[in-house]
Parts: C-alpha cells; sequence; structure tokens
C-alpha cells in the first residue's frame, strides 16, 4: 500500500485545519513545498504516529489555542480502509513507512552536537536490522527479567537470611533435606543445654552400683561328706555298742563331746566312781572326740556361719537397696540421657533363689554340726536350689552389665559436658530449631521461592548468553557491511570524512559504537562530557557534515532493507548546509532510494532543491504540492514547480522583503511586483482553475463566481483590495498615473507578504 491522499488534518501543530484543494492524489514520487514553520515537520510527525501507533506523535503537537481534538483523514491506495486517527488513536496502523528527519536524526544518530547513548543504542537497531533487532529485543526483554529476577532474589534473600542463626548460611538451608530424626536431635539437644544449666547439680549426680550376690557353696557336697578316716576300728565298735544299748542317737554326739571336758582322772562327773579314765568306753570316746573331731566341727560351723550371712535376710536387703539405689539414679540422669530402665522385678528373682538356696543348705549345715562324724545326703532339693541361685548369678551378671553400660553413658556424658558450653549448644539448638523452621509454612514457602527464581535466573542467562552469542556473530557481520556502505555514501557526498571502528556492545543495553576518521586519524565520538580542547564528534564535523552523515547512516539502512519495495520514503530537508556537489549527490541519492520504494515524498523549504530532484526522476510522473497557510486554516495543492521557482518571483518577494524591512528599493518599482507576484502565486495554488493568461482581475473573477467552494475564497478580499490598490499604478504601457504614498505602500507589501509567504519577515 501507498499513501493516496491527505483528505484533512484537525488541530495538529500548525495545521488547526489543512484540506486539500485541487488535484493532490499521490504518485509514486511526491514534491512537497514549504516555507519553514508552515507544517512539514508536522506531517512526518502525523506519518511516524501512524508507522508506530504511538499517538504522542499527534498528541504532543495538539494546536496551541485550540480546544479541538487532533484528528487525522488519510486515504491509502490498495485498500478501501479509512485511516483516521481520532481519540488519541489510529483506526488501522500502517508501517511500511520509513521517515528521515529530525527526529530519525536525533533518536539515532546526534542530538544537537553530540552522540549519546541513546543515539547508539537506537542506531544499533538502524545498523542490524529488524532480525537482529528481534533478538537485540530478546535481549533487552531478558536483562530486564534478570534485573526483575535478581530483585526478588534479592529480596527473598534478605527475607530468608534474617532468620538465620549464627552459623547457618543460606546455601544450606537452601539445600538442606528433610531429617526423619530432626525431632529427637532437638531434643537431645534440649537436654543437653538443660544438663549444662544444672551443671552443678549433675557432678552430684552417682553412678550405678554393682550387685555383689552369693555363689553356691562349692565343697558343700564334700563337707556333708567328711568324716574322721583315722579312728581306731575298735573305738567305733564300742561307741556304735554303747549308743545302741543306750538309745544315743548322732545327734548327742556334741553331748558326748563335751562330757570329755569334765576330769574324769578324779572319778565320774555323774557316780563319783574312781578309774573311770582307763575304762574302754572313755577310751574309745577320747579317740573319736580328738582334735580332728574339733577341728571338723569348726570348720562345719565356720560354714554355716558364714553361709547364714551368705543366704540370709542381711544380703537380700543389700541388693534390693542397691537396686533402689541404681532406679534412684536412673530417674536422675533421665531428663539427661537416653538410659533403658532395667526390669525391677528381677529383684524378687534373685531374693528368691537366695532364700531357697539358704532354706535347703542351712538345715543342712545345722545338721552336720550336730553330728559331724555322720555322712549327709542334700537331698532332692539341693541341687534345684542351686541351679537356682547360679540364674541368680547370670540375673545378676546381666544387671551388671547393665550398669556398666549406664555407667559408660554417664562418664561420657560427663566428660563432654567438661569440654562444651551452653552457648555452643544454645548455638547448636538454633541451629536445629531453623532447621525444623525450614520446612515449615512461612520459611518453606519463602526457600521455595527464592529455590525458584534461582532456578528462573540460571535458565534466563543461559537464553541471555546464547542471544548474546547469535546476535554477537549476525552483528559482526552486519556492522561490518553497514560501516562499508556507510562510508560508500560518504564518499559519494564528498565528505572527506569517514566512519570507523563500528562495533556494538551490552553495557547497559545493545548500542552501537564507532569513530570518526579525518585525515586517516582516528577522533572518539566522545559526549556532552568531553572537554572541548579534545578532538570529538562535537568539534570536528560542520553541521554539513553532520547532516551528511545522517543521511548516510538512512540511506545505508534502506540498502539493507529487504522489503524496501513495499516502503513509503519520506525525506524531511534531507540536506542542511551542505555546498552544490553534496545538494546534486543528496538529490541524486533521493531518486535513487525513489526508484526501490513503492513511494517517495520529499519535504523540503528549497523549491529549487525540489526541481533538482523532479529534474531527476524521468520515468515517473512527479506531483509537486504545496503546504500554504489560509488565515487560520491551511491548504494543501499542486503547483507549478518551474513557474514556482521563476527567477522573477523569487527576486520579486525578496524585493517585497527588503523594502518591508530595510526600506529598499523605489516605492515606484516596488508597487508595480505586486501584482505579478500574486498572480504567479495564486495559479501555483490552483493549476487546475486558471489559465496561464489570467491576470490578477480574471484570477478574481473565477474566485467569486466559484464562491465559497473555491480553494482561495477566503483570501478573494485581501486579493481584491491589492488588486485595487495597485492597478492604478500598473499599466501596460508601464506609465504610471498615480503618485505612490510609501506609508500605504508598506502596508500593501506586508499584506502580499504575508498571503504569499506566510508572514512578512
Amino acid at each position: 500500500m501507498t499513501i493516496r491522499k491527505i483528505v484533512s488534518i484537525q488541530n495538529v501543530g500548525k495545521f488547526a485545519k489543512l484540506s486539500a484543494t485541487g488535484n493532490t492524489e499521490f504518485v509514486k514520487y511526491n514534491l512537497i513545498y514549504g516555507e519553514n514553520g508552515k507544517g512539514k515537520t508536522t506531517l512526518c510527525a502525523i506519518l511516524r504516529s501512524l508507522q508506530t501507533g504511538d499517538h504522542a506523535h499527534i498528541t504532543g503537537r495538539k494546536t496551541l489555542g485550540s480546544s479541538g481534538l487532533p484528528a487525522v483523514h488519510l486515504l491509502l491506495n490498495g485498500t478501501t480502509t479509512n485511516f483516521k486517527f481520532t481519540s488519541d488513536t489510529w483506526s488501522d496502523p500502517y508501517e511500511n513507512i520509513h521517515i528521515f528527519d529530525q527526529h530519525f536524526i536525533s533518536e539515532n544518530v546526534y542530538t544537537g552536537d553530540v552522540i549519546g547513548t541513546n543515539q547508539k543504542r537506537n542506531l544499533y537497531k538502524v545498523i542490524v536490522g529488524q532480525d537482529a533487532v528481534k533478538m537485540a529485543k530478546q535481549l533487552e526483554t531478558l536483562v530486564s527479567d534478570i534485573r526483575g529476577t535478581n530483585s526478588k532474589i534479592k529480596d527473598f534473600t534478605s527475607a530468608i537470611e534474617r532468620q538465620l542463626p549464627y552459623p547457618v548460611k543460606l546455601k544450606g538451608i537452601l539445600e538442606l533435606k528433610p531429617d526423619p530424626d530432626l525431632s529427637m536431635k532437638i531434643i537431645e539437644v534440649e537436654k543437653q543445654l538443660k544438663a549444662y544449666q544444672e551443671l552443678e547439680r549433675i557432678k552430684q549426680g552417682k553412678l550405678f552400683q554393682f550387685l555383689t550376690v552369693p555363689a553356691p557353696i562349692d565343697d558343700l557336697q564334700e563337707l556333708l561328706n567328711t568324716t574322721l578316716d583315722n579312728l581306731p576300728a575298735s573305738a567305733s565298735s564300742i561307741m556304735k555298742t554303747h549308743q545302741a544299748k543306750h538309745n544315743i542317737t548322732s545327734k548327742d554326739q556334741e553331748w558326748l563331746a563335751k562330757g570329755l571336758n569334765f576330769k574324769v582322772e578324779e572319778g565320774c562327773p555323774f557316780c563319783g566312781t574312781d578309774g573311770v579314765s582307763e575304762n574302754n568306753l572313755i577310751q574309745a570316746y577320747r579317740a573319736i572326740f580328738s582334735t580332728a573331731y574339733t577341728d571338723l566341727k569348726t570348720k562345719i560351723t565356720n560354714v554355716g556361719l558364714d553361709a547364714s550371712k551368705t543366704y540370709g535376710d542381711e544380703i537380700t536387703g543389700k541388693i534390693e537397696t542397691q537396686i533402689a539405689e541404681n532406679q534412684a539414679a536412673f530417674e536422675f540422669w533421665k531428663p539427661y540421657l537416653e538410659l533403658s530402665n532395667h526390669d525391677t522385678s528381677d529383684v524378687q528373682v534373685m531374693k528368691s533363689g537366695i532364700k531357697n538356696y539358704s532354706d535347703v543348705v542351712m538345715p543342712l549345715l545345722r545338721g552336720k554340726v550336730s553330728s559331724p562324724l555322720e555322712i549327709l545326703k542334700p537331698g532332692d532339693g539341693y541341687l534345684p536350689a542351686k541351679d537356682r541361685l547360679k540364674a541368680v548369678e547370670n540375673i545378676a551378671d546381666g544387671y551388671n552389665q547393665y550398669c556398666i553400660d549406664m555407667n559408660k553413658l554417664i562418664s561420657d556424658y560427663k566428660e563432654k559436658l567438661s569440654v562444651g558450653s551452653a552457648q555452643e549448644l544454645k548455638d547448636k539448638l538454633d541451629v536445629l530449631q531453623c532447621y525444623k523452621k525450614r520446612f515449615e509454612a512461612g520459611l518453606r514457602e519463602q526457600c521455595e521461592a527464592l529455590i525458584d527464581f534461582k532456578a528462573q535466573k540460571d535458565s534466563q542467562e543461559k537464553s541471555r548468553d546464547a542471544i548474546k552469542d547469535k546476535l554477537a556473530t549476525t552483528s559482526k557481520t552486519l556492522v561490518a557491511k553497514y560501516e562499508t556502505e556507510i562510508n560508500r555514501y560518504l564518499k559519494l557526498f564528498n565528505a572527506g570524512f569517514t566512519i570507523d571502528s563500528v562495533d556494538h556492545d551490552y553495557v547497559g543495553g545493545v548500542k552501537a559504537s564507532f569513530s570518526i576518521k579525518i585525515n586517516k586519524v582516528s577522533v572518539p565520538l566522545g559526549d556532552e562530557k568531553t572537554p572541548l580542547h579534545e578532538p570529538s564528534f562535537r568539534n570536528t564535523l560542520s553541521s554539513g557534515d553532520r547532516s551528511t552523515l545522517a543521511l548516510a547512516f538512512f540511506l545505508a539502512q534502506l540498502g539493507e532493507d529487504k522489503t524496501l519495495s513495499e516502503k513509503v520514503l519520506v525525506f524531511d530537508d534531507p540536506f542542511s548546509s551542505q555546498d552544490s556537489f553534496r545538494r546534486n549527490q543528496t538529490a541524486l541519492e533521493v531518486v535513487k532510494a525513489g526508484k526501490k520504494a513503492a513511494q517517495i515524498i520529499v519535504l523540503s523549504h528549497d523549491a529549487h532543491f525540489l526541481k533538482l530532484v523532479k529534474d531527476k526522476v524521468t520515468d515517473e510522473f512527479v506531483r509537486v504540492m504545496k503546504l500554504s497557510p489560509m488565515g487560520d486554516s491551511s491548504i494543501i495543492s499542486e503547483i507549478d514547480l518551474n513557474k514556482f521557482v521563476e527567477p522573477e518571483l523569487v527576486a520579486y518577494t525578496g524585493m517585497l522583503q527588503e523594502f518591508h524591512s530595510n526600506d529598499v528599493g523605489e516605492p515606484i518599482n516596488i508597487v508595480q511586483k505586486i501584482r505579478p507576484l500574486l498572480e504567479g502565486y495564486t495559479k501555483n495554488c490552483c493549476l487546475t482553475f486558471f489559465e496561464p493568461t489570467d491576470n490578477l482581475g480574471g484570477i478574481l473573477q473565477k474566485i467569486a463566481a466559484t464562491g465559497d467552494s473555491h480553494p482561495l475564497w477566503h483570501l478573494y478580499d485581501e486579493l481584491n483590495d491589492l488588486n485595487d490598490y495597485t492597478k492604478q499604478h500598473h499599466h501596460e504601457n508601464g506609465i504610471v498615473t498615480a503618485l505612490v504614498d510609501s506609508t500605504e505602500l508598506k502596508g500593501a507589501v506586508e499584506r502580499t507578504l504575508i498571503i504569499v509567504t506566510g508572514n512578512a519577515a
């Protein structure tokens, strides 16, 4: 699509109301003349808004003093759609437009006399083309996203770290895995901490006491079988006969033994008979109840006494007391240590076993004491009682091992307390409680969010680096090519300088950089802070050079546009402060660009430059139009460029301006220039309404005949007044019949200049 026609513009910049008159439909080549301040820049802003969809290019130029809202109506070829701008919005967008104007220069090349960061960023986009621009935008988006992710990471990191006790680190808390034993560890440390707080009390804590239980009498059977083997057989026989005769039992042996202690030499202690000591029976008794007998009895008696102590109530009471004391120790240590409790029912088992053994053994010993010379049999209950006592020993051994284990724990615990501190345990408890909190609501969500954001950042950075690598490869090729193309244009424009070291970097966003090479010396671009005594862009290039550089950038951009044949090109005063050679080359390059594009629009305040462009177009029709102020309104109309640039009309305008501003010129000569100037102006404004031979009077007749629909109707009264004033001083034979009043002439000149140029300055 291409632009077909400007239907109307309202309340935008200079155009309080712009309407088209005559044949103003756009063709392929369109040249629009407008003096400075007549709306060329405004028209470019409207087209840029159409291209970008950004309403600010129009709304920012709302006509000052107007109460109406900006409105634009355009027609485009290839569609029946009306492109209208109302309520800050275009009805439809149209992107296929390239615009070279001061906005392009300030955005992409330089502002004032420096090239800033924004220009470098935008210039990079100009250089690398749409595909790379998309990558650059992706890169910028990723960089922005990473910045946002970093901000969130920072916020969550700060929030989490505020909750972490020393020496817990953020990385450790994030990598922490759930510990099923954590609660038990906390309980254990709490116990240890409590222990440190009760250290003096713990120092007094007792160890477990070992049990001592009696073993069975090893030689009991032997003792019960012991007799006096060396007794004479006759003595034994005499004593047995006597015992049987008098019914003396073995139990009476002690009585017999005691009787020998009497002094039988002095007579029988019972009947007083003398010579008893020589009695055979007494001799037999003396043989039997000898020292050996006494020793045996003493031995048996001692074993019995020991057994009464060893297996008596004292030992069972002691066992019971020890176990009770150990149970008290268990209760003491239980808050601090994980101790196992021993089954206290063992006390009764042990007491019962010892008592049973005592109950079996003591009667045997007493019997043996009574009859030392008799062989006693233990009886059926002895072996079970002995086995039960053995079982008691085993129980005691197991219990004592339990005491050993408990004492080891207690000793280790006391040793640990001796080298640690309460503060260390408090720190450890804080850490464990933090670990527990890590998996509770609140901190858990924060940690998971931080982990997610860190993973997101890693992913974003990988994508960023991949795009940077691809962009670097693409940019390297495109930048080198672009540098070559720009320098080609600079050479064509005979610029006297080139650009050098075109490159790009990513600091502060992707942007281009280059230097200016003058006389084979590279000059850095510098910036607004660069001192004036140092060579830089601002003090090495003239304004004409800068304009030429900007145009070279724009033309090089067009050369890289693969869809240029679909684009509308707009040039707004593409030259400035240029010599005649550059002026001619600029016109030539504009025409060349137009041949490759779908349509070209050139706006200029210099009609002669437009004529230069027009003359170089040999294969297409060129439409030339003019932006003209008409009172409070403006019109765009077709003009005859050849006549418009006729030397006499330009000269006449200059003569009137000199007379009005500086009183230069003879009044009689000046007054005669007004009519031909107005005739040339009105004919150029409305080519289809007037004939080349029409004079000012005839022009006024045609305007009056058409009425208020005529494009120049709003000028009718002014033109009529000036016609009436000048006709008395203008005759075909050159004779002036009326005197010229200078003051009156100045008023007429000012009114004429306002019509022709828009102002009298």
